[in-house]
């Protein structure tokens, strides 16, 4: 394998924001010391604030920027958006934020969402602004993620809650339902936030709070795929 390794010419990785030398992604790219590597992401920044380019201590040498979003709207290859954004329930000050991510401290989130009305207050916007139309809701954890199912279906809303530890037929159950619009919420924990294209979606309801610009732009981006 090591042999092997040695003649790879080229390695491309999709999401390349994850890639750090030091991690998972950057062990893989160090596997193949004499190949040209390609690293492609929507959102290239990082909540901690680590660099991405080599002159820094990352591992890209060179940055093409792609056309904006703003431009691939006008062009047809996203859709176009309306954002509503009521006030937050949520005590952002009770919120502890990690001094080594940049993130909000995860338990401390947890705990400020479960005290607050946030689960009730989406499907009541969503039932006020978008009624009937098909949406992925991201929530901070599983029992949320179930929560906010319930009481879309108990409003009358078909709802399924799914997470990584959703077996994967019923998890590509819930998905193909989405699809043909039997089901109008897939409610999930971080699982689709990234790499996932279903252009049926049309409303994205965002009941997880964050301080990274790019795990929103790419939780928000799931909503853009032309259908």
């Amino acid at each position: 394998l090591k042999q092997w390794m040695q003649t790879v010419q080229m390695w491309a990785q999709d999401e390349a924001h994850h890639v750090l030398p030091g991690n998972q992604w950057g062990k893989a790219v160090n596997c193949f010391p004499n190949a040209i590597g390609l690293g492609v992401t929507a959102s290239p920044i990082r909540c901690d604030k680590k660099a991405l380019g080599a002159e820094n201590g990352g591992v890209f040498h060179a940055m093409v920027i792609g056309p904006s979003m703003r431009h691939l709207i006008d062009e047809g290859y996203l859709a176009d958006y309306r954002i509503f954004a009521p006030e937050s329930p949520i005590n952002f000050d009770a919120i502890d934020i990690s001094k080594s991510t940049g993130e909000f401290n995860k338990d401390s989130l947890i705990k400020e969402t479960h005290q607050s009305t946030i689960t009730g207050d989406i499907v009541d916007h969503y039932k006020r602004i978008a009624m009937g139309k098909r949406g992925i809701t991201f929530t901070v954890d599983v029992e949320s993620a179930k929560e906010t199912a319930k009481k879309f279906n108990e409003a009358g809303v078909p709802a399924d809650a799914v997470s990584g530890n959703t077996p994967d037929d019923i998890r590509q159950n819930s998905i193909e339902r989405f699809k043909s619009g039997q089901l109008l919420q897939l409610v999930n924990v971080d699982l689709f936030g990234e790499g996932f294209d279903v252009p049926a979606a049309e409303v994205v309801s965002m009941g997880r709070a964050t301080q990274s610009y790019g795990l929103y732009i790419q939780q928000f981006g799931r909503g853009l795929r032309p259908f």
